[in-house]
């Protein structure tokens, strides 16, 4: 008796979009299909690319704070008064 159904447990492995290797649990980065070591390097980029944007963030707040500083004109100090009275 032949067999006239599809083979349906056939499933074509799926391929990492970055290196192409053929990983046994695939994870998803973007939309793509990723092994876990390139998912791993993509996660690490993307933190590394926050972690750029706030430095130059707080290098930004602190230049400006110092330029703020160093601009500011000081207060002339006015005599001291030890409560009694003048004349």
């Amino acid at each position: 008796m032949p067999n006239d159904r599809p083979a349906t447990n056939h499933r074509t492995p799926p391929i990492c979009a970055d290196c192409g290797a053929r990983p046994e649990t695939p994870t998803t980065g973007d939309g793509r299909a990723l092994c876990s070591t390139c998912a791993h390097i993509h996660r690490l980029r993307t933190r590394q690319q926050a972690a750029a944007e706030n430095s130059r963030a707080a290098a930004t707040e602190a230049a400006t704070l110092l330029a703020d500083e160093l601009t500011r004109r000081p207060r002339p100090l006015s005599p001291p008064t030890f409560g009694w009275a003048s004349g």
